[in-house]
């Protein structure tokens, strides 16, 4: 996105992802105009993974990078501290591993990416 806006000379758009995953709560706010939201310490998480990354860059908790690191390279970024006091490890998801990908920048998965996600989400209920 980047490169194709500034080829047509428009402002950059940087953005910063947080991906962090666990239980949360949902529901319906609102009486007149309804919202729906989740809440819970995973969209805790997860935001302060996004405040605490980098612009263009996906930041992505311990947790995650466990569920993922056979599919991506993850790049060790040191801890945070939560305001409860507990440290978070935090990790750049820099591309897909090249066995896991159709082109030389890691972008664009393969047949063994897909195969991959289908056995590593069999485990997960739902």
């Amino acid at each position: 996105m980047k490169a194709q806006r500034e080829k047509m000379r428009l402002p950059a758009l940087e953005l910063r992802v947080g991906i962090h995953t666990g239980p949360v709560i949902s529901g319906v706010v609102g009486r007149r105009k309804f919202t729906f939201d989740i809440w819970g310490d995973a969209v805790n998480t997860a935001a302060l993974m996004e405040e605490n990354g980098a612009p263009g860059r996906i930041n992505v908790s311990e947790t995650v990078a466990g569920h993922v690191k056979t599919l991506f390279e993850l790049e060790p970024r040191g801890a945070i501290e939560t305001k409860h006091g507990r440290r978070l490890e935090m990790f750049f998801l820099n591309r897909l591993k090249p066995e896991h990908s159709r082109d030389a920048d890691g972008r664009m998965p393969n047949e063994k990416f897909v195969a991959e996600c289908s056995r590593l989400l069999s485990g997960f209920p739902g």
